[in-house]
């Protein structure tokens, strides 16, 4: 079976960046400034949420974007792209991979 987590190169991969106070807003802004600037391609957001019966806190995926989901800090992006884009995207968000 092929390992389709892990990029090389020339290989695209999905990676997660947590939003700063700096991105914060529409995610159709952002996923146009990610794309243009950096070539990646915004697939989804996680929005993490509190059960209101247990209070326990739990990520909400959202693969299937509406242009007028908000943005805020601390939330989620899901990113298609290759090394070389997550290099720019990195720069552009002032943050590494991961959450």
């Amino acid at each position: 079976m092929e390992d389709v987590t892990t990029a090389t190169m020339d290989s695209y991969d999905l990676q997660q960046y947590t939003i700063s106070d700096t991105h914060t807003g529409r995610v159709a802004k952002l996923a146009k400034n990610i794309h243009e600037l950096t070539k990646a391609t915004l697939v989804g957001i996680s929005k993490q949420k509190v059960e209101k019966s247990t209070g326990e806190k739990k990520w909400e995926v959202y693969p299937n974007l509406d242009d007028n989901i908000k943005l805020h800090s601390g939330d989620i992006v899901i990113l298609l792209g290759n090394e070389d884009q997550f290099k720019r995207v990195r720069a552009y968000l002032g943050t590494v991979q991961g959450r």
